[in-house]
């Protein structure tokens, strides 16, 4: 079975969002998708190296089980072993929501030109009929 990226990314998102303070453990999703095939858990850590540090909308760490301490290093603890991952926390950047913002002041901009011209062209259709 092949990697389903969006969905896996679907999944961390809303498991996110729907959270308190948006944080919470991610573990039992990436366990799950890694179960997926062989190649999977270099997809998934592919995956979330990718929206860590390229999309810059999460903030992933590790917690050290010993310590109870949070640890920015989660990619050492994520390669090591072949045993399930656990204690993989991460949370929503204030990139990812600044980012939906200016989306959707984009979105909303275009759509108030489109009304503008299309009650100018409509108020020049009229002029020019009567």
């Amino acid at each position: 079975m092949l990697f389903n990226q969006s969905q896996f990314r679907k999944e961390i998102i809303s498991r996110l969002k729907s959270t308190r303070q948006h944080f919470a453990d991610i573990s039992d999703i990436v366990n799950r998708f890694i179960q997926q095939g062989p190649d999977a858990k270099k997809e998934v850590e592919r995956d979330l190296v990718h929206m860590e540090r390229n999309m810059k909308i999460l903030d992933i760490k590790s917690l050290d089980p010993q310590t109870l301490k949070m640890d920015p290093d989660w990619l050492a603890s994520f390669k090591k072993g072949d045993q399930e991952v656990s204690g993989l926390f991460a949370s929503l950047t204030k990139d990812y929501f600044s980012n939906r913002r200016d989306k959707l002041i984009y979105y909303a901009g275009l759509i108030l030109l489109l009304c503008i011209l299309i009650f100018w062209a409509v108020d020049k259709w009229i002029l020019s009929v009567v």
